[in-house]
């Protein structure tokens, strides 16, 4: 741009269906959460071991929370575990 003109602004960006910062999962519609689970779900499928990785960390604890979240106890299973959980069923032979 010239010197001292404003440069124009950036095309918008559509309106995303995945997840946005400060809106939490739980605050939105059902369609939507399916959506991103099945996202979720099917990337983890695809990676080699990941369903088993991600189970090896968010593992059921005593007390009932999750091994693997950090921050605030979250109870189990999690959103990883589930989606790890549907990843590994999704693999079974039949599914």
């Amino acid at each position: 741009t010239p010197a001292g003109a404003q440069a124009p602004d950036p095309p918008r960006r559509p309106d995303l269906v995945g997840p946005r910062p400060g809106v939490p999962m739980t605050g939105r519609s059902d369609e939507v959460r399916r959506t991103c689970i099945d996202v979720a779900v099917t990337f983890v499928a695809a990676q080699p071991g990941g369903a088993r990785r991600v189970l090896a960390r968010h593992r059921r604890l005593p007390d009932g929370t999750c091994g693997g979240c950090v921050g605030a106890a979250a109870p189990w299973p999690c959103t990883a575990a589930t989606v790890a959980r549907l990843a590994a069923r999704s693999a079974e032979p039949g599914s």
